[in-house]
Formats: structure tokens, sequence, C-alpha cells
């Protein structure tokens, strides 16, 4: 992953870095990352969209991974040990020069420029034009590097050790005092930061070492009320325990913690895929596929981060986006334990084969009675399926 950080002359910073924000908050950590670093207000920073323009070769933003890598590339704002970056921030602070002119002595200019050149003109004295027949042009250019332009480069170092001689200089200083300075001292304020990614050391043939730098861990309870006449179930409470190490933003964490659960919540329950026996996907719109909405909420929802250690990661935080997602099978579990309580009172056997979804059809033909029993049960082998389920 990759960044590009500036810092104007007025205090302000703009980071650009390669992640894509989608309603995680990730525009918002980055913001938060850039101002720890910089030791500045939120306010001062501010982001530019995503852009292969500033930030190439970006990677994809997937796997709860954004906050990661985009953050690591935010904070350390330069070229990794071992790590090359296939961008790099060029600047040139000009050349160095020294002159006392009430002295009149030293160099007022760097170097010098020689040329020479000849003319030929034809002048009409009657009206007073001219006409430019010919110019032959000498120029010293000593050893030009391109006959149509002159280039010049040079590596970008950290933004804050390029600061750091002037804020030891003024260390009671403002922020803006010590752009100012730098931006007088000819300081390249603009920095370009890479990530190379974490480092797993897998051997999946003697099955030894660390597939994924680092595991999230969560658990969750769910309470749910089932209509053994209807299959219709009600979600009353969940309560989720997730493992945020130190969160960089509670507030984001929790909502995408939140929303990760209805999601899973809706595959495990109301999501039904309906082919047909050539392959052919029937749920294809609203109307054949059903998604959570505001009141499949549960009634009672609540989330709690739990603290732990992860130095690999920024700030010891975790990527939660969808690790709360498979958190959502404890609804179909406690719809499980619902059906079998109905089943035992009528002492029904308690064992029974429940998959996901757990539709509405499917909780009512599971918890069987006398009504269940009057729907005929036509041999599969007589018909062709209107649909197929598909695991």
């Amino acid at each position: 992953a990759a960044a590009l950080v500036h810092i104007y002359l007025d205090g302000s910073v703009l980071v650009t870095h390669g992640g894509c924000e989608l309603g995680q908050g990730l525009n918002t950590k980055m913001i938060q990352v850039a101002s720890r670093e910089l030791n500045i207000p939120q306010s001062y920073v501010h982001l530019s969209e995503t852009s292969t323009i500033t930030v190439p070769n970006a990677v994809f933003t997937a796997g709860s991974m954004g906050t990661d890598i985009n953050g690591k590339a935010v904070q350390i704002a330069k070229a990794f040990e071992e790590s090359i970056s296939l961008s790099a921030t060029g600047y040139f602070k000009g050349y160095q020069t020294h002159m006392d002119w009430q002295k009149e002595e030293g160099d007022a200019y760097p170097y010098f420029v020689y040329g020479a050149s000849c003319s030929e003109v034809e002048v009409d004295c009657l009206t007073g034009a001219h006409k430019l027949l010919r110019t032959d042009i000498f120029m010293d250019a000593a050893f030009s590097i391109n006959p149509a332009l002159d280039i010049g480069q040079n590596a970008c170092q950290i933004l804050m050790a390029r600061l750091q001689p002037i804020i030891r200089k003024n260390p009671k200083g403002k922020w803006e005092d010590w752009i100012a300075k730098a931006f007088e001292e000819s300081i390249s304020l603009s920095a370009t930061g890479y990530f190379k990614g974490y480092q797993t050391h897998m051997d999946w043939q003697k099955e030894e070492g660390d597939a994924y730098p680092y595991f999230v861990y969560g658990a969750s309870c769910s309470e749910v009320e089932v209509d053994c006449l209807t299959g219709a179930h009600k979600l009353l409470r969940t309560d989720i325990f997730m493992d945020a190490a130190f969160s960089i933003n509670p507030a984001l964490d929790i909502g995408q913690v939140e929303g990760a659960f209805i999601q899973g919540m809706g595959l495990y329950t109301i999501e039904e895929l309906k082919y047909s026996p050539e392959g052919v996907l029937y749920s294809r719109g609203p109307d054949d596929y059903k998604i959570p909405t505001v009141t499949e909420i549960p009634e009672e929802f609540y989330v709690t981060l739990v603290r732990s250690r992860n130095p690999i990661a920024i700030y010891s935080s975790k990527g939660l986006g969808e690790a709360g997602m498979f958190l959502g099978s404890s609804v179909l579990f406690a719809i499980y334990d619902a059906v079998t309580a109905a089943r035992r009172e009528r002492g029904l056997t308690t064992t029974f084969t429940m998959r996901s979804p757990a539709t509405p059809e499917l909780i009512r033909m599971t918890c069987m009675d006398q009504f269940t029993d009057m729907i005929p049960r036509d041999d599969p082998s007589t018909f062709t399926p209107w649909s197929i389920h598909v695991s």
C-alpha cells in the first residue's frame, strides 16, 4: 500500500492513500493516523479522493485490511526497508549561492550560460516592416541530458525527520511557524509512504508456520422468538464481544461490527438463493431475494470491544470489517434451539437437520404438527423440481 502526504504553507495537510472508502470509515481513520503522526489537530488534515494519478499500484480494499495497510503507509511516509515503491516524489531545494552585495563579493548565481547569435533581416524602408530571414545560435549547453528537456530528480525523505531540526530550534513554536520556516529553508513538504504488507511464513506441505499475520476473536449470543404456526422469527436481543485490540476509532469499529453481524444474520436466516435444475439463478432482484432491513435489527443490541495486544498492526489495532459476519450464525443457532424446544413439547425427536438459511418456510416445516402432516410428499423421481437447494 502507498500514500502521498503534502504539507502546505498554512499548515494544512493533504493525504492521499490507495484505499477505497466504502462507508467503513477508512478516510476518517487515515485522518486520525496523520493527525497523530504529525501531532496536529484533525481539522488540519484533509483527504483527497483515491486516484492512481497520485497513488499508483494500490492493492485491493478487502479482507478487513484497509486500515492496516493504508494506515501503515500514511504513518511511515517513506520506503520500508527492503521494499521497492514504484512511485517517488522529487524535490530540489535550489542552488546555494553566497553573495555579499555590500562588498560586491561572492557568486550571485550558481553558474552562467554563454551563447552567441547572428541574425539576417530584410527591411522595407517604405513601410518600416522587417522580415527575419535567418538566425544562427551557438549555446553553451555543457552536457545536455535531452536536447529538448532539462531534467532533475531527488529522493524524498520522511516529513517529520525533515522538520526535526526546525522543531528542536523552536520547540515551543506553532505548527504553522515550523512549516513556514521549513519552506523558508527550502525543505520539501511532500512525502511518499509505502508499506509492503505483512510478512507471513507458512509451509503448507509441513503444515507449519503462520498463514495470517494475526487473528480476530469474537463471541455473540442472540435471543429469538419463533412463531411455530407461521415459521416467522423475531430477534429480541444480541450481545457481542469483539477482540478489537486497541481500536483507532471505537465508534467506527462498533458500527462495522454491527453491520457485519446484520449482514451475517441475513446470510444465515433470510437470504435464500433459488436455482433452476439447469443452474439459472431465479432470485436476482429485490422481489425474490430478501436482505435484512430495519425490522430485522435486534430490539436490544450491545457490542463490547475487548482490548488485547497486536503490535504488528497500526497502533496495535485490528481489522474488524468482516470478522463480525460469522457472529450472525448465533441467530441461526438460537432458532435451532427454539425449534428444538417446540419439538420436545410435542414429543418429537430433538435431533434434526436445519440448513441455512433458516427461512420461515423451513422453520415452519421443521416444527412439525398436524398441519405439516397434511402436506403431500411427492416422489422426487416423478417430477422436475422448480428450484433446487444449493449449499
